[in-house]
């Protein structure tokens, strides 16, 4: 069973990252692998607080490029 908490920080960075890429780009960006969380997929990073502000601090470094 997955812990609650999880579903609520992949919300968050998945809505935050609608919010500043559009719903397609972000789906897309979401679910590839990113070098800078360790070759994962951000929403597999993002399953607690600590791997959502990873998340973030990347979303908001790729929206400024």
């Amino acid at each position: 069973m997955n812990h609650p908490r999880r579903s609520v920080y992949r919300s968050f960075v998945r809505s935050t990252a609608r919010a500043l890429f559009g719903a397609r780009r972000a789906d897309r960006w979401l679910a590839r692998s990113n070098e800078h969380l360790g070759g994962h997929a951000p929403l597999t990073v993002a399953s607690d607080l600590r791997g959502a502000e990873r998340v973030l601090a990347e979303l908001t470094r790729s929206k400024s490029k």
